[in-house]
């Protein structure tokens, strides 16, 4: 996956905890194996620890967080930023 196709993506993330954060992605560092996310929310457990105690969810947004790739268990691109619309110049 290349770095500058996915940057400024919602990012869905559910961690290791079974816990659910979604933001927007502003880097992929492949050296330090972790992802990089701006305006992070946490949605908490969501029903997927049942056996362990549930995490609430949490109201704030944090600013940014830094995600290692080795305690995310799944994530997916929510929504890709919206392509720049390019002029449609013609010569006559």
């Amino acid at each position: 996956m290349q770095n500058d196709q996915v940057t400024g993506s919602i990012i869905s993330l559910i961690t290791n905890a079974q816990v659910r954060y979604e933001g927007i992605l502003l880097a992929i560092d492949r050296k330090e194996r972790s992802m990089h996310l701006k305006e992070v929310r946490s949605f908490g457990s969501e029903g997927r620890r049942p056996e362990l105690g549930e995490i609430p969810a949490h109201d704030s947004v944090q600013p940014s967080v830094i995600f290692k790739v080795d305690h995310i268990k799944d994530f997916k691109i929510v929504k890709r930023p919206a392509e720049e619309k390019k002029a449609d110049f013609t010569t006559q």
